[in-house]
Order: C-alpha cells, then structure tokens, then sequence
C-alpha cells in the first residue's frame, strides 16, 4: 500500500520512527566502514600461498590461491583477499601443487598445506 493511501497517524508514526533508527545504523555502519578502510591502508600485508585439501559430503578437492594476510595479532575469525584462487579435483593433485609452486614463484612468498594430510595419503 502506498504512504498517501495510508490514513493510520500511529502507523505512519511508527514507520517514522523505524526509518529514523534504520537511518542512525546505517550512519554508524558508514563511520566503521570509513574507519576500518584507515586501518586497512595503514596494514601490513603477507602473501602465503595456501594449498588446502577440502573432503566434504563425499567430494574431495584442492583449492589454491595467493592469501594476503594482514599482519596482526588476532588472526581468528578475519576475512582478507585471497587472489588467484582455483579448485582441482583429488586427482588432479600434481597441477595442484604445480599452480601453488607458479603462484608463490610470482608472489616470492612461501606455500603452506592445510587439510586432513593422513585422508590425502590413503586417496579418500
């Protein structure tokens, strides 16, 4: 229903009132986004290749890409860039490995292996 329709004075007061706190939070959200992008530019950044092997409802794969990771203290819970990412199949573990060697050869940083290494060896 559209608002000139609309002849409730405690329902447009009410819709009033929501629009006003939804315009507050948006503000703030807009303050620390603002504010996290000075963090942002002021932040180290290191390059790690990461090879991880992902076993998930029957599927097995790899996935490889160059991970910038910001340099700080608490690294739990971050969301950082991750470039270059690409999915092999399990059997395609060779051109894995071979796309994560170009990868850290182009970004001079150093590979890392995260995944159920013992799963990987018995092919599941």
């Amino acid at each position: 229903m559209s608002l000139s329709r609309n002849y409730d004075k405690d329902n447009i007061q009410g819709f009033l009132s929501q629009a006003k706190q939804n315009l507050r939070q948006v503000r703030q959200f807009i303050a620390s986004c603002d504010k996290q992008l000075e963090i942002i530019k002021n932040t180290k950044f290191n390059k790690l290749v990461v090879i991880e092997y992902v076993a998930l409802q029957g599927f097995q794969f790899y996935l490889v890409g160059c991970h910038h990771v910001p340099e700080i203290e608490e690294q739990e819970d971050i969301v950082y860039p991750v470039f270059d990412l690409m999915r092999f199949d399990e059997d395609e573990q060779l051109q894995a490995m071979q796309f994560a060697e170009k990868l850290a050869q182009l970004n001079r940083c150093e590979i890392k292996f995260i995944g159920d290494d013992d799963d990987r060896k018995r092919g599941r």
